[in-house]
């Protein structure tokens, strides 16, 4: 049994249907798979954020899907994602996942991260403003590794219709 409770949070291109939307982070989650399976990023890092990827698929299993506004607002909140998680070394999995080029263009289409309770428990609203990909947030989060600003991490986003 876990210390954590773990969720899947998919951030899903506004345009999709709700249905696609549900693929989309099927996707999501198999690239998640793909990319922390492989052997040649060995960092205590990237070997965390595989123990977490296991720890959330053996047992919690939950996914959130939320709207996570246009194809620019999910490539900046992918680069804030990757960028406050590798900064601060939280070992949390974080992918993006694009669409083949015969599909969609090789577009954008989901964005995933694995969080612990101790982040999404918090009462909290994230938000996103759909127009400029900026992302705010009022929430500070502390760990071993440090204390951050959750702005920087994820934003309020409506659950996917």
């Amino acid at each position: 049994m876990s210390e954590n409770n773990y969720r899947f949070y998919s951030f899903a291109n506004m345009y999709l249907s709700s249905i696609q939307k549900g693929i989309q982070t099927a996707h999501a989650v198999s690239e998640m798979y793909d990319t922390y399976r492989a052997g040649d990023k060995i960092s205590p890092t990237f070997v965390k954020a595989k123990e977490v990827l296991d720890e959330w698929a053996n047992s919690d299993k939950t996914i959130i899907v939320l709207d996570g506004g246009n194809s620019r607002t999910l490539s900046e909140l992918y680069n804030n994602l990757r960028c406050v998680v590798d900064t601060y070394k939280f070992g949390y999995p974080v992918v993006a996942f694009y669409e083949d080029e015969q599909s969609l263009n090789g577009a954008l289409t989901a964005v995933g991260i694995i969080l612990p309770e101790s982040v999404y428990s918090r009462n909290s609203e994230i938000e996103v403003n759909p127009n400029t990909g900026e992302l705010t947030h009022a929430l500070e989060h502390t760990s071993p590794a440090g204390t951050f600003d959750i702005n920087k991490l994820i934003c309020r986003f409506r659950l996917a219709n």
